[in-house]
C-alpha cells in the first residue's frame, strides 16, 4: 500500500509537470510561427538584397563601360596639353583608379612625383566633367591645384585654365601669388 501510495504520488507529480507543458503548447506554437514569420521576412529581405546587388552591379558595368572612352579620350587631350605627347597610355578600372603606361609598363600614381600626380588627378577631374556633363558646361571650383608643379607645368596648367574658362565658369582659388594666371 505504501508502494503504491509513493507511485501515485510520483504518477501525479508527472502528470502535473506533462500538463504543465501541454499549457505551454500553445505559447510555443505561437512563438514558432512567429520565428518562421520572421525567417521568411529575412529570407525576402535577402533575396532581394542579392537582386539589388546584381542589379547595381550590372548598372556599374554599363555606366562605367559607358563613360570609359570619353573618359580615356578627354583625360589624353588634357594631358597632353599639359604633358606633350610623353603622356602614355591611360589604364582606368571600374573604381576609376589610375594608372599610367609608359615605355611598356604600367604605373600607379605612387609611381610619380607630387606634380605628375596631381596633374593626372586634374586630368582625371577635368575628364569626369566632361563625360558626365555632355549637355552642359557647369562652373568648376579649384582649390590651389597646381601647389606641388614646377614653375613651367604651373604655366601649361594655367593656359589650359584659361583655355576651359572660355568655355565653363572656373573659380580658381591659390594662396600663392606665383600661381595666378597673368
Amino acid at each position: 500500500l505504501n508502494r503504491l501510495s509513493r507511485e501515485l504520488a510520483e504518477s501525479r507529480q508527472n502528470l502535473r509537470q506533462i500538463r504543465r507543458r501541454v499549457d505551454q503548447i500553445p505559447d510555443k506554437e505561437d512563438a514558432l510561427a512567429h520565428w518562421q514569420e520572421e525567417k521568411r521576412q529575412y529570407q525576402q529581405n535577402s533575396a532581394l538584397l542579392d537582386t539589388t546587388m546584381d542589379f547595381l552591379q550590372q548598372a556599374r558595368e554599363q555606366l562605367s563601360s559607358r563613360y570609359m572612352a570619353p573618359i580615356q579620350r578627354s583625360f589624353t587631350d588634357y594631358m597632353e596639353r599639359l604633358w606633350g605627347d610623353d603622356v602614355g597610355r591611360l589604364l582606368l578600372d571600374t573604381e576609376l583608379n589610375v594608372c599610367l603606361e609608359r615605355s611598356g609598363e604600367a604605373r600607379e600614381l605612387g609611381y610619380f612625383s607630387a606634380g605628375q600626380t596631381d596633374t593626372v588627378m586634374l586630368c582625371m577631374r577635368l575628364a569626369l566633367v566632361d563625360a558626365l556633363f555632355t549637355d552642359v558646361k557647369p562652373f568648376i571650383i579649384l582649390d590651389d591645384p597646381f601647389v606641388n608643379l614646377d614653375d613651367e607645368r604651373t604655366a601649361q596648367a594655367l593656359a589650359l585654365l584659361q583655355d576651359l574658362a572660355r568655355e565653363r565658369q572656373i573659380i580658381y582659388l591659390v594662396c600663392n601669388s606665383s600661381r595666378t594666371p597673368q
